[in-house]
């Protein structure tokens, strides 16, 4: 896991660096030129992360029960154990790089509610958001779950930039950390099933 955290930083970070160049710029032309009428409906949309991402796992596992389908209970447990991973793999590089807030570090970065506590690189709420995205679309391939899941995985990413409580390097990095860990709970979960540890009759295919 360290050499995979560590593989996370020096790709991002040269981008990233002291919240200066191409990074705060983009940070500061979209913050700065944003609608304000739009303010509560991003604010919305980020918030959804905290109630959609621990819901999808809880939803297709009771279907799972209800149904009486194994597939469906070993895809909640997939999708649950990337979703422990993208935040521990987010939770230990915030904690390790410790970079801080846009607004903390420039004084016209100015959060239109009351900023996020923490430290800014990665973005947790990007991470989860798109592992959940691609749990979704890994587990139901089709156009009808990927397009909608990553539609909501990317306009939550430019919601953190747009509020300015994330530079794009901390968006970019979250969103890599949550589709990496979605892609590897996936395979792990196939290494399983082929060795026989988590084998069911019939793998049903959802649709939607």
């Amino acid at each position: 896991m360290r050499q995979y955290l560590l593989r996370i930083a020096i790709i991002i970070l040269p981008f990233t660096a002291s919240g200066q160049g191409v990074d705060f710029k983009i940070l500061k032309e979209i913050h700065g030129n944003r609608n304000g009428d739009l303010d509560r409906l991003f604010l919305r949309l980020s918030q959804s992360v905290d109630f959609i991402a621990p819901a999808y796992p809880v939803f297709i596992g009771a279907g799972g029960f209800f149904h009486s389908d194994s597939s469906l209970k070993i895809k909640a447990l997939q999708a649950g154990a990337g979703l422990g991973l993208s935040a521990a793999l987010a939770w230990s590089l915030k904690y390790s790089i410790r970079r801080k807030r846009p607004f903390d570090d420039h004084p016209e970065i100015k959060p239109p509610f009351a900023p996020s506590s923490g430290w800014s690189f990665p973005s947790g709420t990007v991470s989860i958001s798109f592992e959940t995205a691609t749990a979704m679309s890994l587990q139901f391939p089709g156009w009808k779950v990927w397009l909608p899941a990553y539609l909501w995985a990317g306009t939550v990413a430019y919601s953190r930039i747009r509020s300015g409580e994330h530079y794009p390097g901390d968006v970019l990095a979250g969103a890599a950390i949550g589709m990496a860990s979605a892609w590897a709970s996936n395979k792990a979960r196939k290494w399983l099933n082929r060795r026989h540890l988590f084998r069911f009759s019939q793998d049903k295919k959802g649709k939607l």
